[in-house]
């Protein structure tokens, strides 16, 4: 069976339009499971399996939920492929082609599939873009998938794995996921050919990412989260050197951009600095509210 993971909060009508497209796939999906994050602005009843929360768990959360639902019902050679409720199908045959490519890759130790992924250099505490030039390859070996990219994960390795950490709330769950397979022994392959389509169908073949990392960007409570977590999972999957080192840069970035925009810079530095505090004394779960800015929730 080929399980749909689908995590949504609070825009029903977006979740609805992507659930629909889904079932316009050339594949289909033979159970969807929904997590339901929407308190206020709940999903209306549907067709498939919605497990309604009672709070806003982040989609690590309700990615920990939804993922313990499926391996209680679930057998060993089953899948599960994670859909973002805002991120329809690129193409009409993407979960086809997927399913297809994951049956082609004969190895015991496969933890999954997908379309576009990346890998983790703890050398340089950052994430690495598959080159443009290894999208020949039948299939890249990554560390992880990213979100919204609909991967397909076996239900034997998630369930030798472990459920995902709920803890983290938002951000780089994906990430979390994928080491915490490959720590369990198992490899997760790209399809070269489908991640090339992807990346030529968002513009970005023949893009060079570092000029991104240089620049400052007006920090939020995405900023919090993503260097938070990012700190938690260098510690847990490469130890203290490796968060020693992305702790440096990133309280180095805004300390070298002071004379370009010293507000912005200031705004970056108070925010990154609470996230580092919080990631090495283990503050985790939901501290800032996200329809409220940087506000703490104690």
């Amino acid at each position: 069976m080929l399980y749909g993971l689908m995590v949504t909060y609070m825009r029903p009508h977006v979740a609805l339009d992507t659930l629909e497209r889904i079932e316009r796939q050339t594949r289909t999906l033979d159970e969807i499971v929904i997590i339901d994050n929407g308190i206020e602005h709940p999903l209306p009843e549907v067709e498939y399996t919605v497990l309604r929360m009672e709070e806003n768990l982040g989609p690590a959360g309700a990615i920990a939920v939804g993922i313990d639902h499926i391996l209680k019902r679930a057998n060993d050679d089953d899948w599960i492929v994670l859909i973002d409720d805002d991120d329809p199908p690129a193409t009409c045959n993407l979960i086809e082609r997927l399913m297809l490519f994951a049956e082609s890759v004969s190895a015991p130790s496969l933890g999954g599939v997908g379309g576009v992924g990346a890998r983790l250099d703890l050398a340089r505490s950052r994430l690495i873009r598959v080159a443009d030039e290894e999208l020949d390859s039948r299939e890249i070996a990554v560390d992880y998938f990213g979100g919204g990219q609909y991967p397909i994960y076996r239900v034997a390795a998630l369930r030798r794995s472990g459920v995902p950490s709920a803890e983290l709330f938002f951000g780089f769950d994906d990430l979390e996921l994928g080491l915490r397979l490959r720590a369990a022994g198992f490899h997760l392959v790209s399809s070269g050919q489908i991640h090339k389509e992807l990346r030529v169908i968002a513009g970005s073949l023949g893009v060079d990412p570092s000029e991104s990392r240089r620049r400052l960007s007006e920090p939020s409570w995405r900023t919090y989260y993503g260097c938070r977590n990012f700190l938690v999972i260098l510690r847990t999957f490469g130890g203290r050197l490796p968060a020693i080192r992305y702790t440096c840069l990133m309280l180095g970035k805004p300390a070298f951009n002071l004379f370009q925009d010293w507000r912005l810079a200031l705004r970056v530095m108070r925010i990154t600095s609470r996230a580092l505090f919080d990631g090495w004394t283990r503050r985790m779960g939901r501290r800032i509210e996200p329809s409220l800015g940087c506000r703490s929730t104690g």
